[in-house]
């Protein structure tokens, strides 16, 4: 079988600033050097005089420890500045408080920095994402614009479980545990396996998932509708000479206008004979990374 056509992974067209360009600092450098006066150089009478005046005595030289008397004015001015400076500094230091440098990093709750390193999360452009309408397990259509004012987590996977299936089920069903009963999040699990495309109301993806799957939508249709929603989330399905499907791993988080959040990358180790398993701390890490950014998504 030829391999399935797909399209490029989703890239987020992040805003760029204008760079700093150390070309521009030079420049700058050389314009105050060229502005400078260049000193010309003194004529032959010019520098007896120098030199004559350099050799005449210091008439301060007989004050005793060679100090030179100060104003009284000019002590009393610099005692003001001080004075003025002392106040300010103090008052600055009670609204604004200390230094930067000595205030610690803001608390990162609930070790959120690591969980995203997890899930390799990457924020996305907020545009509308693409139209998906197909069928899920119990034969009725599911379109995600049905979803608008749910969150929404999309899972792509074999629905015959010869994936990386096993790990993602139980990555999801962790989740489902996190996010716990009232929550308003949706998670759909997309068909990937070009060959069956039927709708199975007992799959082995749904059987992974056990009494999970009551709360997931598993969704298929036909290879010419499904294939448009692989190419427009960037999934990539193959189907190589030894009739193996070989596809991209990606989750997407969409908010509840139907919006572009995020994305994430499930992992796992495949071993010789093909099989993917992770670790259980792993899996439930990643699962409460995937409940925390949809949990963010599930506010008006």
């Amino acid at each position: 079988m030829a391999p399935v056509p797909f399209a490029r992974a989703l890239a987020p067209q992040l805003p760029t600033g204008e760079p700093v360009s150390a070309s521009w600092n030079c420049a700058v450098r050389r314009e105050i050097v060229t502005q400078s006066p260049t000193p010309a150089a003194l004529s032959e009478e010019e520098r007896r005089r120098v030199f004559a005046a350099a050799l005449e005595p210091n008439p301060t030289s007989g004050l005793k420890g060679g100090r030179i008397p100060i104003p009284p004015r000019v002590v009393w001015w610099v005692a003001l500045c001080f004075v003025v400076l002392g106040v300010g500094g103090a008052i600055a230091e009670h609204f604004v408080g200390a230094g930067s440098a000595g205030v610690p990093a803001p608390p990162d709750p609930a070790g959120t920095s690591a969980l995203n390193a997890l899930l390799s999360y990457k924020a996305l452009p907020r545009t509308y994402a693409p139209s998906i309408v197909l069928t899920d397990q119990r034969g009725r259509a599911w379109s995600l614009r049905s979803q608008l004012g749910h969150p929404v987590v999309l899972f792509f996977m074999n629905q015959r479980c010869n994936d990386l299936c096993p790990v993602i089920s139980s990555e999801i069903s962790d989740t489902l545990k996190d996010l716990g009963t009232s929550s308003g999040v949706r998670i759909a699990v997309i068909n990937t396996d070009p060959r069956d495309l039927g709708v199975l109301s007992n799959s082995p993806a749904q059987a992974a998932l056990g009494s999970s799957a009551r709360s997931v939508e598993f969704l298929t249709g036909p290879l010419s509708i499904i294939n448009y929603v692989w190419a427009s989330y960037g999934v990539q399905v193959e189907v190589d000479k030894n009739g193996q499907v070989v596809h991209n791993d990606v989750a997407y988080f969409i908010d509840r206008a139907g919006r572009l959040n995020a994305l994430a990358v499930p992992f796992g180790n495949e071993s010789r004979n093909g099989r993917f398993t992770l670790s259980t701390s792993n899996i439930e890490q990643f699962a409460l990374g995937v409940a925390n950014v949809a949990t963010s998504l599930d506010k008006p």
